[in-house]
């Protein structure tokens, strides 16, 4: 398959069009073909080619795993909309994303809401987070954002067993200034 690796090349061109050809044409293929090649690419030491073969490799049911390293490792590049990226593939893994947990606690505390957002939601769809992982996730709670703090909310409506401190915690967002935190508190404390 040299015209695989040809086409995983592409990538990292310069050109936006080029890679998201090189992208379609690798979906339009079957996946127990592109899965090695992709699982390769995903370990380059070219973090564009990493970034988005790992990306186009969590899209394989079979294959998602091994995606889980490289999008862990975009959680820290430099650029916002690979950070946010990396953080909604992982929240799109759901439990095959268990093997991030300490990259996503610390996107959590990100300076873009988005990459924020996305690791709350990562972390939610964990079942039962650790303690150290509800810690984030509570204190993602009184996030200045509202899109980050209504996903901490609806995230700690996930944990089960609740752990007392959630219950708490929710029970305070009752009486947040913003409706939709309340909203999100409220539904929470049902699910719970």
């Amino acid at each position: 398959p040299p015209a695989m690796r040809l086409i995983v090349r592409a990538f990292d061109d310069e050109n936006e069009t080029v890679r998201n050809c090189a992208k379609t044409v690798l979906q339009t293929m079957d996946p127990a073909d592109i899965a090695p090649i992709l699982r390769e690419a995903a370990r380059s030491p070219n973090e564009r080619i990493r970034q988005r073969a790992a990306a186009l490799l969590s899209t394989l049911p079979e294959e998602a795993a091994d995606a889980v390293p490289a999008l862990a490792g975009g959680l820290t590049d430099a650029d916002p909309q690979v950070r946010r990226d990396s953080a909604r593939r992982l929240a799109d893994l759901g439990e095959k994303a268990r093997g991030a947990i300490a990259p996503l606690v610390e996107a959590t505390r990100d300076e873009d809401a988005e990459v924020r957002k996305y690791a709350v939601d990562a972390i939610g769809n964990l079942s039962t987070p650790a303690a150290d992982v509800r810690r984030a996730l509570l204190e993602r709670m009184s996030d200045t954002n509202l899109r980050v703090s209504t996903a901490a909310a609806d995230a700690l409506g996930k944990t089960k067993p609740p752990a007392p401190e959630v219950v708490e915690a929710l029970k305070k967002a009752m009486s947040a200034t913003h409706y939709a935190v309340r909203g999100h508190a409220a539904a929470s404390l049902l699910g719970l």
